[in-house]
């Protein structure tokens, strides 16, 4: 594998990478610059941690190979859980010295990680007993914030939200439950499968883990809804007599002082209305145990954008706003509005109350951030909070209308974090504003159905070792997962071999009829410099396998390009996700040199723009698609890589990949959640890594240590690339499957 941190960007002149990879070393130089090499120690640091790491290095070796074979031996036997339990004990007992002291607490959490991963976590305990980093092996151990820590819990995090997901699916969805028996009662086998699937949420690991107590939070929305079921009480004190108890034992502190007592008290619960005769609104409950769950899902994730109480779903509790630039003519506000007619006819009808065009005066103002949009009178939003509509007067879903001149870039990151935000850039083409506005609303007809066919389409180029992580480290595990997940969200999954990642191969599947519902793509992206004649129409154009990575003219035959979006393609309906530098815009001025020192500032472009290719895509006229998900600037292996797989002294390890944050946004997407809110996962993202960088920032000593350098290169990558993923279209649309069984192969 590789020390160096790569951009996907090719330029098409010279064939070469459009920035030369670099080691976190160089982009560290290129953020604090002149700070880390006027101190003079960088380099010594350097030379002191190669010679320490060099013996502790074959040490980890050797103990990775051992632990491996062992590892593979117990996998043949049936290793249950007793024998991580008892591993993690003796472990513990080791490095304590004292067998009676070690908590069950400990052991439990220390078995988690044996479990994910045996020979990472054995070999990490060796790595810190090397190196007599005491204190940083308890924290790991322990779960006092280290990163075996971090990474357990977003594991739990990702695996609780997958089997939310699927529970919600197969026991709360209008019209797949069978919640009563034929006398209108509750079901037995539905009460006895919900309970069990309950049962098996790893809820407690991720108590222990996060240090905060979900269950609470989770069960006081349960009973506050519960409390609003006029079928089990009719009227305040009147009380079937069989519910009083099982009634105030859910009610109680006690209920919520674990998840299995939790779930057995409403376990009870829902029998005794059974057994009382108790006929139940269908609906109502489904609408009671949904927002418990969801509930339990967001205090987990830690979800932005809307409040609790309003359902991302649901545009009549949302809210659905336009904004123009402020500066926009009378003649082409009017004109712009009269192209978008059908799609805002269907958003006002769709949002009621909520619906909101913010035009003139109350439009983007040049210079505006997204507080001074928000809290400007008569709206009372701010952009640390939630969205509420009901409360600020902003809607949680905002199109933008214009260009990234006329509304930068830079607004739509920020206002992105807390609202689900899209950009509509035609230029001055109204037909294809009027084709795109068309297209979405025949796509939402009762009528059409996508095909539930998902397409993951990758390339990996010979020694081009950007491609080759993608291909292994993005493409491979997100096309696993959801294939593991396709039976429960009702699609079939088509992974395209590099090998036939070819622009013809590509073309083909966009000319399918029914279309896909989702294409993911991880390629390069076309690059040009700045003033070139080609740029705006053709940076971030695909790359495909075609390109045989020669130096010099990358051939026109070999990527995807808005000129080849013709009406012998058929997207629609589609939802497009492209992992591709310059996939959805270029702004003016590269971000990565203009970070400390703004006189570094290097323009790539005259202007920021959007990218053609998906402007081409979305106006398509009645074919084309409903979004495309991208990226402006350059994308990055941190993207899905964890911290330090970009190291020299660590090599990346297959299996060890991030993509929970991909995994989730394609979750979903797939079960049928807006692209605007499907994308909340990289908002979060965002901004946990933003809160990260400045924390470290703050503290960072002068001059800098070594670790700190690492991770400021890290976090300052990962805060770019995290915002720079985008929406381009209608962040309230929806990808609408048909049912699996009627689907039409291709």
């Amino acid at each position: 594998m590789t020390g160096k941190l790569f951009f996907n960007g090719v330029n098409a002149s010279s064939g070469q990478y459009g920035l030369a990879p670099m080691s976190v070393e160089d982009l560290a130089n290129h953020i604090i610059g002149d700070w880390a090499r006027a101190s003079g120690q960088l380099h010594t640091l350097k030379a002191e941690l190669a010679l320490r790491t060099v013996n502790e290095l074959k040490i980890l070796a050797i103990v990775e190979v051992l632990v491996t074979d062992i590892i593979g031996f117990l996998s043949e036997k049936d290793v249950t859980a007793d024998w991580y339990n008892v591993a993690a004990r003796r472990i513990l007992s080791i490095l304590s010295g004292d067998a009676a002291a070690v908590g069950i607490g400990d052991v439990l959490l220390l078995s988690e990680q044996l479990k994910e991963d045996p020979v990472r976590s054995i070999a990490s305990i060796v790595q810190r007993l090397h190196a007599g980093q005491g204190s940083a092996l308890a924290e790991w151990l322990l779960g006092q914030g280290d990163n075996g820590r971090t990474s357990l819990r977003s594991s739990l995090e990702s695996r609780l939200e997958q089997a939310l997901v699927a529970l919600q699916r197969a026991y709360l969805i209008a019209g797949d439950v069978a919640f009563q028996d034929d006398q209108g009662l509750l079901d037995l086998a539905w009460i006895g499968g919900f309970i069990g699937e309950l049962e098996q949420l790893p809820v407690e690991s991720l108590r222990t883990v996060a240090e905060t107590d979900i269950v609470v939070k989770a069960h006081a929305r349960l009973t506050h809804d519960l409390d609003r079921m006029a079928d089990l009480h009719y009227a305040r004190g009147q009380m079937h007599p069989q519910l009083r108890t099982p009634w105030r034992a859910l009610f109680a502190a006690e209920a919520c002082k674990s998840w299995r007592a939790l779930i057995d008290r409403l376990h009870d619960l829902l029998l005794e209305i059974r057994e009382a005769g108790i006929v139940l609104s269908a609906e109502e409950l489904r609408r009671v145990l949904t927002g418990w769950l969801d509930e339990l899902r967001r205090r987990v994730t830690g979800h932005l954008g809307v409040v609790p109480w309003v359902d991302p779903r649901d545009l009549a509790q949302t809210g659905w706003g336009i904004v123009f630039p402020a500066r926009t003519s009378r003649a082409r506000r009017d004109a712009l509005l009269q192209a978008l007619a059908q799609l805002l006819d269907r958003r006002r009808a769709q949002a009621g109350g909520f619906f909101r065009i913010f035009i003139d005066g109350e439009g983007y103002r040049p210079g505006d951030t997204a507080g001074e949009f928000l809290g400007r009178s008569p709206r009372r939003a701010t952009a640390a909070n939630p969205a509420d509509p009901a409360t600020s007067g902003v809607p949680y879903y905002l199109l933008l209308i214009g260009s990234p001149e006329e509304i930068p870039f830079e607004f739509q990151y920020q206002l992105d974090v807390q609202y689900a935000v899209g950009r509509l850039d035609f230029g001055s083409d109204l037909g294809a504003y009027a084709a795109y506005a068309r297209n979405v609303v025949a796509a939402e007809h009762d009528s059409f159905k996508h095909s539930p066919q998902v397409v993951f389409f990758g390339t990996e180029h010979q020694s081009d070792e950007a491609t080759s992580l993608s291909a292994h480290h993005l493409v491979q595990p997100l096309a696993r997962h959801v294939a593991r997940r396709a039976e429960h969200i009702g699609c079939r999954v088509l992974q395209v071999a590099p090998a036939k990642a070819t622009k013809r191969n590509l073309v083909k599947l966009l000319q399918l009829d029914p279309p896909p519902a989702l294409l993911f793509t991880a390629t390069h992206g076309l690059e040009f410099d700045a003033g070139h004649p080609d740029q705006r129409r053709r940076q971030g154009a695909l790359i495909c396998q075609d390109w045989t990575g020669v130096p010099g003219e990358v051939p026109r035959e070999s990527y995807l390009a808005g000129e080849d979006v013709t009406d012998a393609l058929n997207l629609r309906g589609m939802v497009l996700f492209f992992f591709a530098c310059y996939g959805a815009g270029t702004p003016r001025y590269d971000d990565y040199h203009r970070s400390a020192f703004r006189a570094k500032a290097q323009a790539i472009a005259e202007a920021p723009f959007v990218a053609e290719l998906p402007r081409a895509m979305l106006a398509l006229r009645d074919r084309g698609a409903l979004a495309v998900v991208g990226h402006v600037e350059r994308t990055w292996g941190l993207s899905f890589l964890p911290s330090g797989m970009n190291r020299r002294e660590i090599a990346p390890v297959r299996g060890h990949e991030n993509i929970e944050v991909f995994a989730a946004t394609l979750d979903r997407l797939l079960e049928g959640y807006p692209v605007g809110a499907a994308l909340d996962y990289f908002n979060m993202r965002h901004a946990a890594v933003a809160t990260e960088l400045t924390y470290l920032y703050d503290k960072m000593t002068d001059p800098p240590s070594l670790a700190d350098v690492y991770r400021l290169a890290e976090l300052w990558t990962a805060n770019n690339d995290a915002r720079g993923y985008v929406v381009l279209g209608d962040p309230a649309v929806r990808i609408r499957m048909a049912p699996l069984r009627s689907a039409i192969s291709p």
